[in-house]
């Protein structure tokens, strides 16, 4: 019996695991939509306790005024990293020299002529190859926006309907009353989760804009938006919004001293905020 059930159990994992990976073209973008759906809904929280004339807004008009505020806002966001990396892309023979110069300085530093395997990585490496890569995934996922649309369209028709399923499934009103709460619980929960690490993120990116502003990093907002991104990770998420900046500094200028104020500045409001 138990092995029958442990063969079930690996059977229905497997099937599960397949269909991440055949369907992960459509499951991809129906995570990030599941993600805006609930961002729509938090706004729509937050439009909700603003009142004119001692009146709050109709609701359709606040979900409406929601879905318009997420949709620019992703609009901007694409935008915004569009143009970044097309910039990096050009900027990206002035970095490899760059490179060049500082393991050619540490090679004199430490007094050994040459590393042939370091000499290999760089011939090997074509940057401008893998910023095309990243141009290209980047436009597959802008590609997928249509389908997301379509996605975050339906969760947004389909939520008033959503209570009466759940009605359905549960016809005992003790049991409909429990889910419920449940439910809110789970909600309020997400929602304080998602305000606060926003407006902790947010002041991180702001405060990191300016120290990468004043040592000269290239791309500062962008940079500093994908300080603020990051920061919804936990732990590793503020580790590696410290070392890409500092990374870049590093191949940007000819000396060590500037990625080394990066990852002072950086690392120093990720530890006074968090």
């Amino acid at each position: 019996m138990k092995s029958s059930s442990l063969a079930s159990a690996l059977l229905i994992a497997g099937l599960f695991i397949v269909l991440l990976i055949v369907g992960k073209n459509f499951l991809i973008p129906f995570a990030i939509a599941v993600v805006v759906w609930f961002m729509i809904n938090a706004l729509t929280e937050v439009f909700g306790r603003l009142k004119i004339k001692g009146k709050q807004l109709p609701n359709w008009f606040r979900l409406l005024l929601s879905t318009l505020t997420m949709l620019g806002f992703l609009f901007f966001v694409g935008e915004l990293i569009q143009s970044n990396i097309s910039a990096m892309s050009k900027a990206v023979p002035e970095y490899r020299v760059n490179v060049e110069r500082i393991l050619l300085d540490a090679q004199n530093a430490l007094g050994i002529k040459e590393i042939p395997q370091i000499t290999t990585l760089l011939n090997d490496l074509d940057l401008p190859k893998l910023i095309s890569g990243l141009l290209n995934t980047l436009s597959a996922l802008l590609g997928n926006a249509f389908l997301i649309l379509i996605y975050v369209l339906f969760l947004i028709f389909e939520q008033t309907t959503f209570k009466k399923k759940i009605r359905a499934l549960f016809p005992e009103s003790e049991q409909f009353s429990q889910f419920n709460h449940i439910l809110k619980r789970i909600s309020e929960a997400s929602m304080s989760y998602v305000g606060v690490k926003f407006i902790t993120s947010s002041l991180t990116g702001f405060l990191s804009y300016f120290v990468l502003s004043i040592v000269g990093v290239d791309f500062a907002v962008f940079w500093a938006f994908l300080i603020f991104l990051l920061n919804f990770i936990p732990t590793v998420g503020s580790l590696i919004a410290t070392a890409f900046p500092a990374l870049l500094a590093l191949v940007q200028f000819d000396t060590f001293q500037p990625a080394l104020w990066v990852l002072i500045g950086v690392g120093a409001i990720q530890l006074i905020v968090g």
